[in-house]
């Protein structure tokens, strides 16, 4: 009896019959109500765009190249893109924003 017991597990584990591959479930993804391949497109706001560089991301409802720019948090309700790796604003220092920045200090000094 353990003998036939013992068969009828080893026929499950080979046998093909009742080792039947499982499907994968993929499932779909959509931009709004169309279906779009994530490779080739990229969905902000639903809206499509097509990949050029495969670098491509969102920031709000815009697409930019994450290579070469950064998405910054919303500043006066908009997102903002920056060229640089910074999100904060750089002043622009030239040699007479210094002298004048030296100039106060030393004269709230006296």
């Amino acid at each position: 009896m353990y003998l036939c017991i013992f068969l009828a597990f080893a026929m499950v584990l080979v046998c093909p019959v009742y080792n039947k591959p499982r499907s994968i479930y993929y499932p779909h993804i959509v931009c709004g109500h169309t279906d779009y391949e994530r490779s080739e497109q990229i969905c902000c706001d639903e809206q499509l765009y097509d990949k050029k560089t495969g670098a491509e991301e969102c920031c709000g409802y815009k697409v930019f190249d994450s290579n070469l720019m950064k998405c910054c948090n919303k500043m006066n309700g908009k997102w903002v893109i920056r060229k640089s790796d910074s999100c904060t604003p750089t002043l622009p220092k030239t040699s007479s924003y210094t002298e004048q920045l030296e100039k106060t200090n030393t004269t709230s000094h006296e």
